[in-house]
């Protein structure tokens, strides 16, 4: 007769390289402020083991919380109970990678779905993660990338959709969709209208344009590349000269605000309302 069979739990598992060391990566899985910034929400955040920690992820309208269970400075992060997740960094000469683990409880009913949304999603919290700490230098430029659950096609109309923007805003567009023409967005709450000119318009793949709101005028790029889980969506605003850190950080945290809710819609395939 053979062993018996025993019951294993399932494993989501994501890795990603990040261009920094080991004590600024670890910094930022540690830090309130720090992954405020990748959930786009409140998070209170202590790495010292029995201490509740509370991660409420933006737009999902959902809180993850729970107790750190363990934790070994600058190596390894426990959180749990329910899901036990464990983050690991590890130095690789001027790289750090940090892996995401988490454990699904034999009997809690996932299904294949369930654990393709946690692997979709921690995927997208390392691809955050990677872009904020690889990108925090920089001067005169930000860059903010997501992974959206969509094809690159879809991402490229949703940007050019009046009807879509007017809900990422949320406000007023119009958007004339031909290079040379022009577009301009108003938030609800605001008399100042965004506008610019498109500069280029390759289908499914890029979407540039200028940024009349700073002084001279800066370019905005997105890009759109088909990835695991859909598609890799990139947001570069360069020549913002004279913008001090502050300014920066606000024009990041807008383009990412608006690329969050966007995975949001993706996701849900426009069936419901954006929070």
């Amino acid at each position: 007769m053979g062993k018996p069979r025993t019951k294993r739990e399932p494993v989501v598992a994501e890795s990603l390289a990040i261009e920094a060391p080991v004590a600024r990566v670890w910094a930022a899985l540690t830090s309130r402020h720090d992954l405020a910034q990748i959930v786009f929400g409140k998070v209170e955040m202590a790495a010292t083991p029995g201490a509740a920690f509370s991660w409420q992820w933006g737009v999902w309208g959902f809180t993850w919380q729970g107790r750190v269970l363990d934790s070994v400075p600058g190596s390894t992060l426990v959180l749990g109970p329910k899901p036990v997740v464990t983050l690991t960094v590890k130095g690789e000469g001027a790289d750090t990678l940090v892996t995401v683990t988490q454990f699904v409880p034999e009997g809690s009913g996932p299904g294949r779905k369930k654990l393709a949304d946690y692997e979709y999603g921690w995927a997208d919290f390392l691809l955050k993660l990677k872009t904020l700490l690889e990108t925090e230098s920089a001067r005169n430029e930000v860059l903010v990338r997501h992974l959206m659950r969509a094809t690159p096609a879809q991402v490229y109309r949703a940007w050019l959709s009046p009807r879509t923007l007017a809900k990422l805003i949320p406000g007023k567009a119009k958007v004339a969709a031909r290079v040379g023409k022009r577009f301009a967005w108003q938030h609800k709450l605001s008399k100042h209208v965004h506008q610019g000119t498109f500069l280029e318009l390759e289908r499914n793949r890029t979407i540039a344009f200028t940024w009349e709101a700073t002084q001279p005028a800066s370019e905005v790029r997105i890009g759109m590349n088909a990835a695991p889980y859909g598609t890799l969506v990139a947001v570069r605003h360069t020549a913002l000269l004279g913008l001090n850190p502050g300014q920066l950080y606000a024009q990041r945290t807008y383009w990412n605000r608006l690329l969050e809710r966007l995975r949001y819609i993706l996701y849900f395939k426009g069936r419901i309302r954006l929070p």
